[in-house]
């Protein structure tokens, strides 16, 4: 009997089940934002700061796929939530007395926060350079492709081979991959001449040169400190 009464309270317990409800509860604490799924700027926060933040990590990230795109979303929003932590453990300890116990549950968040920021992050980079080997493998056998229609002076064939790239972005890609092939060749000619002059390069290390001079007056930093009659 009592198991039967615990299944139902159960029923009565599963949490929100309407949208609206959904949302509501993924907005826990909305008062500080902290312990909120969701990243749902409060009144006080300005959209322009958070645009600029996603804007400023999208760039710095330089994602290549709508996967990666998330994952930098998820780390502008889990920094956005670090951020609140700052600011509302400034404000506990700002207080005349300070809520320790709840200064000790935001820290516990915080330290959550990061955790979470960390394994983002790696998740990211592991995903990112996967991305980044298979981009570059494929560019460069979509180049091959360009490379040989443009021999055979035959209509693209890079499409139809499968490859996403444009044709100014092979024509680029070539380019920089002569420039750089040039610029090893200019190096490598020009080698023997640059280990030579290395050797006359001479390292220079301060401790060779005399700061203070022989006839060093010691009174003289007295001299330059004001008295105590001048400094009242």
């Amino acid at each position: 009997m009592f198991d039967e009464r615990n299944k139902a309270n159960a029923q009565h317990s599963t949490g929100p089940t309407t949208e609206e409800g959904k949302a509501t509860s993924a907005r826990n604490s909305i008062k500080h934002g902290i312990f909120a799924q969701a990243t749902t700027l409060l009144p006080d926060e300005s959209q322009e700061v958070y645009d600029g933040s996603l804007q400023g990590w999208l760039a710095a990230c330089n994602p290549f796929n709508e996967p990666e795109k998330e994952f930098v979303r998820q780390l502008v929003d889990l920094n956005w939530r670090m951020r609140r932590v700052s600011r509302f453990e400034t404000k506990i300890l700002s207080a005349e007395t300070p809520d320790f116990k709840a200064l000790n549950t935001i820290s516990l968040h915080g330290a959550r926060i990061r955790k979470q920021i960390s394994a983002a992050m790696k998740d990211f980079r592991d995903l990112h350079r996967q991305n980044t080997a298979l981009r570059e493998n494929t560019l460069q056998k979509a180049m091959r492709v360009h490379q040989a229609d443009l021999i055979r002076n035959r209509p693209s064939t890079v499409a139809a081979a499968g490859f996403v790239f444009t044709l100014d972005e092979l024509d680029h890609a070539i380019q920089l991959e002569e420039h750089l092939q040039q610029s090893r060749d200019i190096v490598d000619e020009h080698q023997d001449e640059l280990d030579e002059a290395e050797e006359y390069v001479e390292v220079v290390n301060t401790s060779d040169f005399e700061i203070i001079p022989g006839e060093y007056d010691d009174n003289l930093l007295d001299r330059w400190m004001p008295s105590k009659d001048k400094a009242a």
